[in-house]
């Protein structure tokens, strides 16, 4: 099998929008004008729309925010970069999660787990980690700019880099590495529950419902994409196994973290936050309380 590597594979530059139907050109040829524009190819194009869309969307956020939002702009900075910074990795998490949806709907490739690709797969890659190259400069910015380091976010957005440029520099494990982005569906519930938080809206019922969808969302697209996952991993060791090392040792460690450590360390804090909500709002002494008095007239009629 030809090593693809990181800026084409073989057949990229051979794929001409003629040879698609309409369907597959949305989904696998949509950064060919940006190819011709530059004299690239289509994974360097990948790369660099998503990093350009990144820096586009943070700050179209922070203008349309400042002009229309009186919240916003009585926000402090720091809370304002990580308000445009939270949208945009919603509307880049739901991006990366649609293309990760089919990946998975589109079937394990014909050339196995290991090496199997295709034009579709390789650009899904490289526009996945021109996401997580943003995602980690605006981690470095907010720590260096507002003092706030935000651990478990830089851990999975630094190994989201390694991951995407050791799959692309390999030519391996395409596949797994696209149906993996299912589980940044989640990105714009998370951030939601944060904006009503700020705006003082966590005792209402639209944070209830979002942080109840969010923790099901969260079950459905991150621990049962794990299992999903590690399906096809597991029941595909061998040809895992006599596949190339450097991606053996650094991808399956990477993945192990997300799906035993980082998903369910994050999961316990989505339930955590009802708990933390209830008693900044004393919800739980309400519901004592009124239990207390349901006793006491129960007792009367009595």
């Amino acid at each position: 099998m030809a090593n693809t590597g990181i800026t084409g594979m073989e057949s990229s530059s051979s794929v001409s929008a003629s040879d698609l139907d309409g369907r597959d050109w949305i989904m696998q040829y949509p950064f060919g004008w940006i190819e011709m524009w530059l004299s690239t190819t289509p994974v360097v194009a990948a790369g660099m729309v998503s990093f350009v869309l990144a820096n586009l969307f943070y700050t179209a956020t922070g203008v349309l925010s400042r002009l229309l939002s009186t919240s916003y702009n009585k926000m402090t900075l720091r809370d304002q970069h990580r308000w445009n910074s939270g949208w945009q990795r919603s509307a880049g998490g739901l991006m990366l999660g649609i293309r990760g949806f089919y990946a998975l709907y589109d079937g394990l490739p014909a050339d196995g787990l290991v090496w199997g690709t295709n034009s579709y797969l390789h650009q899904t890659a490289a526009f996945a980690l021109g996401f997580f190259v943003f995602e980690v400069r605006d981690s470095l910015h907010l720590y260096l700019a507002c003092g706030i380091f935000q651990e478990t976010l830089v851990v999975h957005h630094s190994c989201g880099v390694v991951l995407y440029v050791v799959a692309l520099a390999t030519g391996a494990y395409h596949f797994p590495v696209a149906i993996v982005l299912i589980e940044e569906m989640c990105a714009p519930m998370v951030h939601l529950g944060w904006v009503l938080a700020k705006l003082h809206l966590d005792d209402h019922w639209v944070w209830d419902v979002n942080q109840s969808m969010l923790v099901v969302f969260w079950v459905i697209c991150r621990n049962c994409m794990d299992i999903i996952l590690w399906y096809y991993l597991i029941s595909n060791f061998l040809e895992v196994v006599y596949g190339p090392t450097l991606a053996f040792v650094i991808i399956f460690p990477l993945l192990g973290l997300l799906s035993f450590v980082l998903n369910p360390f994050w999961l316990k804090l989505k339930i955590l936050q009802f708990q933390k909500r209830n008693q900044k709002y004393g919800r739980g002494d309400k519901l004592v309380d009124a239990a207390q008095e349901d006793g006491a007239e129960t007792k009367k009629t009595l």
